[in-house]
């Protein structure tokens, strides 16, 4: 969370000063926080748009918007009511606004394209009646893979409100009979986010789209530790990993299954979804199976291998390191039964892949009742960021054994 600040530099003498350093903002969170699959260069989240003015990208709950804030009288006019949903980037050419965007949620688009909305950059406030509600589609870059994925017959679902259940989840899927969830004629799969903070929302994850194609529920929410609910939601996990984020996806877990009929039900997740998913599957036996990819699973010597570790030790506020044992995954190894795809990179210097090796060993060295334990390992020229941003044919690959790996696990019983 950050706060914009505006100041004068004045000259005295041979020295520089700030002077009237003012605060124009507050108690939002500043840039595009949501995650998607799909590649995107980095986003400047402010820019001056005019001698008065700056425009910032704002992360609320499950989506991003445009705010325009006058620094002369400290007035934020949003244009959330005209375009709410995944802004990548914007510039202002005189009085119009463009910005590429995607509104999942509201059908818009699935996939960039570049918009445009008049604003009256002169007469800017809250009151202002000169802002056109007529929001325009400039382009159509991505029509046909756009019509693909619309004829597909794909639904976005609300399952839980954060204002009424306190977290955020949504499944995207066809359309079933009730009858069909209880024959087990498909599954669930319940995603993780990683970060852990960041935040799913309303843009384009293409492997969710692919795997509903296919005939799966897929299930993502935004527990406790997402950013874009407030920092005390994003806070209140730190120093408390496999406690109180534990339990709070615990119980939406539960949530869905009772609400929802779920059958065949998998966890997935990446990075700390990838570690929560592990998590998971170390306390409860409820999951028909686990995708974990580029978790970290052994928190003690994550710590020494990490490509930051300073930041790690404060963060989980601990007396001594070997208390992150105690959160580790691999230290309830025994209480595993539960299929397990492993995915990993040995380019990736955030979760080594010697987390991966160690976790896979010990549910190979588990595995009692001859669960299906797989590893799927990329080569050095992928790195933690492999699912966004690898080749094409990586991620073909990645995905098709995902999909392999559902099948497997849903014949095997």
């Amino acid at each position: 969370y950050y706060s914009i600040y505006v100041f004068d530099i004045v000259k005295e003498n041979n020295d520089y000063k700030i002077k009237d350093l003012i605060k124009v903002s507050d108690g939002v969170l500043i840039g595009n926080y949501l995650l998607r699959d799909i590649p995107v260069g980095k986003v400047q989240s402010y820019k001056w748009v005019s001698p008065n003015i700056i425009a910032f990208i704002e992360t609320n709950k499950a989506e991003t918007f445009i705010n325009l804030v006058n620094i002369e009288n400290k007035e934020i006019f949003s244009l959330k009511n005209y375009f709410s949903g995944d802004v990548l980037d914007y510039c202002f050419e005189q009085n119009k606004l463009y910005f590429v965007g995607i509104d999942l949620f509201r059908n818009l688009n699935y996939l960039p394209e570049i918009f445009e909305i008049y604003v009256n950059l002169t007469n800017i406030n809250s009151n202002d009646t000169n802002l056109n509600n007529s929001l325009k589609k400039i382009t159509n870059f991505n029509e046909e893979i756009e019509n693909k994925i619309k004829s597909l017959n794909l639904v976005t679902e609300k399952v839980m409100d954060f204002d009424n259940d306190g977290a955020d989840v949504w499944v995207l899927s066809k359309t079933f009979n009730k009858e069909d969830i209880y024959k087990g004629n498909f599954a669930d799969i319940f995603y993780i986010h990683g970060g852990p903070h960041a935040a799913y929302g309303n843009t384009t994850m293409l492997e969710f789209i692919i795997l509903a194609s296919e005939g799966y529920r897929v299930f993502y929410s935004n527990p406790k530790g997402s950013v874009s609910y407030g920092l005390d939601f994003a806070n209140c996990i730190i120093g408390k990993w496999m406690n109180e984020d534990l339990n709070h996806i615990k119980s939406i877990v539960n949530y869905i299954r009772n609400k929802m009929g779920v059958n065949n039900l998998f966890v997935a997740g990446g990075s700390y979804g990838g570690y929560m998913s592990a998590a998971l599957i170390s306390k409860f036996n409820i999951f028909k199976g686990a995708i974990c990819e580029r978790g970290v699973y052994n928190l003690l010597s994550f710590i020494s291998t990490t490509d930051f570790p300073l930041f790690w030790l404060p963060y989980f506020k601990v007396d001594n390191i070997i208390q992150l044992f105690d959160i580790s995954p691999i230290k309830y190894y025994q209480q595993i039964d539960t299929n397990v795809l492993i995915i990993h990179s040995e380019g990736d210097l955030r979760c080594p892949v010697s987390q991966a090796e160690e976790f896979f060993s010990l549910l190979k060295l588990n595995n009692k009742n001859n669960r299906i334990i797989k590893f799927l390992r990329f080569p050095i020229d992928t790195n933690h960021d492999m699912s966004r941003s690898a080749n094409i044919y990586y991620k073909a690959v990645r995905i098709a054994s995902i999909l392999e790996f559902l099948k497997e696990v849903i014949n095997s019983e």
